[in-house]
């Protein structure tokens, strides 16, 4: 497979996000549109989003030990608002919507029904990030917890939860050199 990721972090000259990602293998694509904007209505509010489709394909051992694949679509999108607390820190919250179509061979058994079904969950996240730059930092930390709920009274077929928690510290290999 191969991808191509292009990201405008200043586009119109208005600090806003836009960026997009496109992934093709064997039988396997992925795209995904990104938009944010660190300063919606004021310094102190964010908002964004993001739509996605993916059509992949995965291994699932059938009751013979073969392993035939799984043929899956999903499409959807992120909601995105938040604020900002000032200094470093950050609060998120998102919401998902993704329809999911799978193609199940017969004899697999996967946690995922074979007709259109949806997925649908919100999340919460909270960030400090001292970074002095995003993309090459010379100095600081990024350090953020994330919960995400997915749940059928939100009108999702999966229930789940999902823990994330990133730590990306700069620790130079040789002092005083960045």
């Amino acid at each position: 497979w191969a991808g191509l990721g292009l990201e405008e972090t200043n586009f119109l000259g208005r600090g806003w996000k836009l960026g997009g990602v496109v992934v093709a293998g064997e039988g396997q694509q992925a795209l995904r549109l990104r938009f944010f904007d660190p300063a919606f209505l004021s310094n102190r509010m964010v908002l964004g989003g993001s739509l996605y489709f993916n059509k992949g394909r995965e291994f699932f051992p059938d009751a013979s030990g073969a392993l035939p694949d799984l043929n899956y679509q999903r499409f959807g999108g992120i909601a995105t608002g938040g604020f900002n607390l000032g200094g470093f820190h950050h609060l998120y919250l998102d919401y998902r919507l993704e329809s999911v179509m799978a193609r199940i061979p017969a004899g697999v058994i996967a946690d995922i029904d074979p007709d259109l079904t949806w997925l649908s969950s919100f999340s919460f996240t909270y960030e400090r990030d001292s970074r002095n730059d995003t993309f090459i930092p010379t100095e600081g930390s990024r350090v953020s917890f994330g919960v995400e709920v997915g749940s059928r009274l939100l009108g999702s077929r999966y229930e789940f939860s999902k823990y994330v928690l990133k730590l990306e510290l700069l620790l130079p290999l040789v002092p005083e050199h960045a």
